[in-house]
């Protein structure tokens, strides 16, 4: 994976796997950090995997010629078995790290609970385990390579039975950096917070399947290394140079040199304007880690813009020049451009902008949120509609860095809808842009041929989205100035084109002057919801598709199909779209309750307990997860636990007449029936309609 700011040297996990991993996690019903659930034994044989098994076996055959190779990434701790028939005599390496720096790093880098932490480590090292012998698996220890890196590499390269030099296992050690791990718990930490047990179980037998051992009160867990006693040393044999490719690797491939993400290529006209080009590329190069080619189609500049990208494309191999003889316009370059480009994605870049760290990697990352996303933009100081910042604070280059790098912060994973968004800065799928033609190249040299393009990729079904987290600086229209073209008179021309093209549109709805689409998608949610709950599953279902369609991420429109789902005894469906609002939006408490209920109808206790216990750290006083909890809670014949839990709910509000109702069916159960009354008048003070309660009341008064 290529490096981001929080790891600036880049990530060992190669993407290829990892998303073919994704992939099979996801047909499954699961996630990276919610393992499929009740999969039956055999589930690597599911027929919806087999375009994943050829993806598999053609990515094994690009590391034929490598050895060693390996992959490293979390989710082949659940995905072991459907590459092991393809890999039947790999070797399962465990790098064991301490459970409470997972559970921390979780809640520092994703916001989730201890609880959720220590459950999801343990998960997935309990599945490493059962699904793998001693003999075909090895455990590391992760702290190992932070204190003694030289020596934990030669055990490991030991047990593996590999021939490498003492030259390759120095440089291994030069790449530890402890200022790249994500979280480290001190020995102090450690002793303050008590691991469950079964987390403290697992840890420790892995530790001593490691050679580890821990000290004698069991505060730090993670040890002091121990040799093995006996174990065979490395044997360091001098390379001979005559040995070939079949004689021994001296360096470990990386995997992101071996496949890497999609490439976007960026497409940018110029037409004069020089000094903005070299500030536009300058930014670039200095703030764009995301695999990427350059393709500059130059319409006749005469200013020393074509020697001087000519210059830049001899220097760099991803950057490439089409020269032409004169303008042939916004869009007709454009389309010429995007004709050469590699990438499975392009961007049309303007060259009067400047873009800051990490901008590419996030367009890319919106891009890919769903699939029924065609398009995305940043937000910016110069541009029409409302992707527009009014008021933004910097004066000059460098204060717009900190205000980027701030907002990118604030926003991060931020990205909502739009009806349409300005054409100087527009990521899309190739596949998508070829198949709609491209730009409309009657519209020349510039000016609403972006809308008339978004327009038809709604058309297509695809939704237009907006990066909230990524702004870029646009110095705004250099072209046009520098080249002393009339803007207004182009404007007029190509609004009158563009209004006999697409006489049903309303330029102010485009633009969302009166009312945003995220206002509107908002109200229509809502609405989506009140016909669910009053029974209406037919129109609820046809309005939250409606919305999707908009934008496919929002999280309400999902949770409602869950809804539907539910409702309609299709607890399967049901569930598919419960844990997509839940990777949406992990704190989506509706969508974590309704999980917790149907854990609770398939007899899965412990795991509603579970989830409600990490709902209610997050959110103490909320009173639905309280309740539910306290039912799960009884349901386990978890007596006192449970009423205790139900009766804190009434000290808080002694009204809530749902935890009323509660309690008077667990007094009537046990013929309590003067307690039971007491609750039933409490519900029927609260909701005189409540149906259920009347005829509880009639029944105890008749038993009387």
């Amino acid at each position: 994976m290529p490096a981001f700011a929080d790891n600036p040297a880049g990530f060992w996990e190669d993407m290829a796997a990892v998303r073919i991993n994704e992939a099979v996690l996801i047909t499954l019903g699961g996630g990276w950090d919610y393992l499929p659930a009740d999969v039956a034994p055999g589930w690597e044989q599911d027929p919806r995997l087999d375009s994943l098994r050829e993806q598999a076996k053609e990515l094994i055959r690009t590391f034929d010629n490598q050895d060693p190779w390996g992959w490293k990434d979390p989710r082949f701790s659940f995905t072991l078995p459907f590459w092991q028939p393809h890999v039947p005599d790999s070797k399962v390496i465990i790098c064991l790290r301490h459970p409470l720096d997972v559970a921390n790093s979780l809640f520092k880098r994703n916001g989730h609970s201890l609880a959720f932490g220590f459950n999801l480590w343990r998960e997935h090292n309990q599945h490493l385990l059962d699904q793998t012998t001693p003999e075909q698996r090895l455990v590391t220890c992760y702290d190992a390579y932070f204190t003694n890196p030289h020596d934990e590499l030669r055990r490991l390269v030991s047990e593996l039975d590999w021939s490498i030099t003492e030259e390759t296992i120095l440089q291994a050690c030069e790449t530890v950096s402890d200022k790249l791990r994500h979280h480290h718990t001190s020995s102090q930490q450690t002793q303050q917070k008590q691991l469950p047990a079964n987390v403290s179980k697992l840890y420790q037998d892995l530790l001593s399947e490691a050679g580890y051992i821990s000290d004698e009160s069991a505060q730090d867990l993670r040890g002091a290394y121990r040799s093995i006693e006996g174990a065979r040393a490395l044997e360091l044999q001098p390379r001979d140079p005559d040995r070939g490719v079949e004689g021994e690797s001296t360096t470990f491939p990386a995997p992101q040199d071996i496949t890497a993400p999609p490439l976007a290529s960026i497409i940018m006209l110029t037409f004069n304007a020089l000094e903005y080009t070299k500030q536009c590329i300058d930014s670039i190069r200095r703030h764009t880690a995301y695999p990427h080619e350059i393709i500059f189609v130059d319409n006749g500049s005469t200013d020393g813009t074509k020697d001087y990208l000519q210059q830049l494309v001899a220097s760099e191999s991803n950057y490439q020049l089409l020269d032409n003889e004169s303008n042939l316009g916004f869009s007709a370059g454009n389309n010429q451009g995007v004709r050469e480009a590699k990438g499975e994605y392009v961007l049309l870049l303007n060259n009067d902008v400047l873009v800051s760290e990490g901008w590419l990697e996030s367009l890319v990352a919106g891009l890919e949120r769903d699939e029924h996303i065609g398009m995305v933009g940043p937000v910016s100081n110069y541009v029409s509609g409302r992707q527009r910042i009014a008021e933004v604070p910097y004066q000059n280059d460098e204060e717009f860095y900190g205000f980027a790098k701030s907002l990118r912060a604030a926003n991060r994973d931020k990205v909502t809808p739009r009806r349409r968004i300005a054409g100087f800065a527009m990521l899309v799928r190739k596949a998508l842009y070829d198949d709609l033609g491209g730009l409309d190249e009657s519209f020349g040299s510039g000016n609403y041929e972006d809308d008339d393009f978004c327009l038809r990729v709604r058309e297509k079904g695809y939704a237009v989205m907006v990066d909230e987290s990524t702004f870029i600086h646009h110095f705004g229209s250099q072209t046009f100035s520098d080249n002393k073209i009339d803007y207004q008179a182009s404007l007029k021309h190509n609004e009158e084109l563009f209004r006999t093209k697409w006489p049903d549109v309303d330029p102010a709805w485009l633009l969302e002057q009166d009312e945003s689409l995220v206002q509107v998608l908002t109200g229509q949610a809502s609405e989506a919801i009140k016909l669910v709950n009053n029974g209406d599953l037919d129109a609820g279902r046809k309005l939250c598709e409606d919305i999707l369609r908009e934008d496919p991420i929002r999280v309400e429109a999902v949770y409602g199909l869950a809804l539907i789902a539910h409702l309609s005894g299709d607890f399967g469906e049901a569930r598919k779209y419960y844990q997509q609002s839940v990777s949406l939006q992990r704190d989506w408490i509706p969508a974590q309750h309704s999980l917790a209920l149907l854990d609770m109808a398939e007899g899965n206790m412990s795991g509603a307990q579970l989830r409600l216990v990490e709902v209610l750290e997050k959110n103490p006083d909320d009173i639905d997860s309280r309740r539910l909890l306290g039912q799960a809670l009884i349901e386990t014949e978890q007596f006192d636990e449970g009423i205790s839990l139900l009766m804190g709910i009434l000290q808080d509000d002694p009204n809530d007449w749902q935890t009323h109702f509660i309690l008077a069916s667990l007094y009537a159960e046990v013929d309590r029936n003067q307690d039971a009354k007491r609750h039933l008048e409490a519900v029927l003070a609260a909701n005189p309609d409540h149906v259920e309660a009347q005829e509880m009341l009639a029944k105890i008064g008749l038993a009387e």
